[in-house]
């Protein structure tokens, strides 16, 4: 199996909302627009050895005036030593806004995740501190990517 393989992709994308939304006010018709928004996602899978693989990862993204920048890495640690069971963590940061801890578990080909968004801006003072949320439930295999040898895959992994 490789040991190493870098992910990157730019997306330009026009919400679907740019002429969709319309309101009615004061009798007049208006059509809301939004600005086109760009993003860039880059990652890295980096298999250390036989129980370690760190992914390091960034996101940037544009829309108008805004723009958001969110830097971090997890790792997966192999339990089981086959790569059946593996233990999950990290921290990301979004830029002068948030800390975000990752916990997550994969049994076979699913992954359960958790994260927290700590919200770490002066937004704080208006969410009681609170910030959010975040549960994924992930399915790998839907269909053969192996071709017959499990053990041939494009990215690192355990197995």
């Amino acid at each position: 199996a490789r040991r190493v393989r870098p992910i990157g992709r730019i997306i330009g994308q026009v919400p679907l909302q740019r002429v969709a939304a319309a309101v009615t006010h004061r009798s007049y018709y208006h059509i809301l627009y939004m600005p086109f928004e760009i993003a860039v996602k880059t990652a890295a899978m980096i298999k250390l050895n036989d129980q370690w693989i760190l992914s390091p990862g960034g996101f940037f993204s544009t829309q108008a005036k805004a723009m958001e920048l969110t830097l971090g890495l997890h790792a997966n640690y192999n339990l089981s030593g086959d790569g059946e069971q593996q233990l999950i963590g990290g921290l990301y940061m979004r830029g002068g806004d948030a800390l975000i801890p990752m916990i997550g578990y994969q049994w076979k080909n699913i992954r359960f995740m958790f994260s927290y968004d700590a919200t770490t801006s002066a937004f704080r003072n208006y969410t009681n501190i609170y910030g959010a949320t975040e549960f994924a439930l992930l399915y790998n295999g839907f269909y053969d990517t192996y071709q017959g040898d499990k053990r041939q895959t494009l990215c690192p992994n355990f197995r």
